[in-house]
């Protein structure tokens, strides 16, 4: 498949620079316990061709690249008998050519959880995960994991971390009060794998020199889901964001006086047609 570019004033486009392949799997039957997803993709993306922005302009200069990212992994996922315990388990590894640098950089996760035999289903998880970023500017290497076209909301309800460049924890608890009422609250630490390459979460911020250190932050965040009717779901979350050493000194350079902490309110609806 190609990307769409989304445009403003025309029909929309397929990106011409671009081509994406996947092939994924799952094996079941063999055991009760684990679940085996063993996945492909490739990203060939063509610089002598027009690449557009996101807002449907063609990019810059710095974006018409060319490159081959072969990415390969493995998940494994279950349910351990009647105990209430649960699993899943990720790792995958990246590699090809970065417009005339090798691409050489992997990436993992593993959650637990813990679900109580109550009325309530409460669940509590814990959650480690990893993107490796770039060790040194200057050498011949890429290690900064391309996230692909993943998007930011699995890692920060403030879509402030994406998956690249990234050490992150997160614990959750969950419960279900009624049928219908759903209610989750998280608490997460990031940091920078490399404190010399960015955080582009956080307005592309980065220290070439390293010596603003890698603590990018902690978030807390909740939220409450519940179907108003069987045509009309609500969904209420905010998320709180605290901002920590590499954060606050790298965004007081590119905007001195910058608010370092944030919070985030979000009311979304779902409609359903059966």
């Amino acid at each position: 498949m190609q990307p769409v570019v989304r445009l403003i004033d025309q029909g929309d486009k397929a990106d011409q620079a671009q081509w994406f392949y996947g092939a994924t799997g799952e094996w079941r039957k063999w055991s009760k316990v684990v679940t085996l997803h063993p996945y492909y993709y490739l990203l060939q993306q063509n610089g002598s061709k027009v690449l557009y922005a996101s807002d449907g302009t063609i990019a810059p200069a710095s974006a018409h690249k060319n490159r081959e990212i072969h990415t390969a992994g493995l998940r494994g996922y279950g349910v351990l008998g009647n105990t209430g315990l649960d699993y899943d388990a990720n790792y995958v590894k990246q590699w090809g050519e970065d417009d005339g640098l090798d691409h050489d950089a992997y990436a993992y996760s593993l959650e637990a959880g813990y679900t109580v035999n109550h009325s309530w289903k409460p669940r509590l998880s814990g959650l480690i995960s990893f993107a490796s970023g770039d060790k040194n500017p200057k050498d011949n290497t890429s290690q900064r994991f391309e996230r692909l076209f993943g998007f930011a909301r699995p890692w920060s309800n403030n879509d402030y971390i994406q998956m690249e460049n990234i050490r992150a924890s997160k614990v959750r608890v969950e419960f279900n009060p009624t049928n219908k009422l759903k209610i989750d609250f998280g608490y997460n630490w990031y940091e920078l794998d490399s404190a010399t390459d960015r955080w582009s979460g956080g307005a592309n911020l980065r220290d070439q020199s390293g010596r603003s250190g890698k603590n990018i932050g902690q978030e807390f965040d909740m939220r409450v889901r519940y179907p108003i009717s069987k045509y009309i779901g609500l969904n209420v979350g905010y998320a709180y964001f605290m901002a920590g050493d590499f954060t606050k000194k790298t965004s007081q350079l590119v905007e001195p006086g910058r608010k370092n902490n944030s919070s985030f309110l979000y009311v979304e609806t779902s409609l359903y047609a059966f």
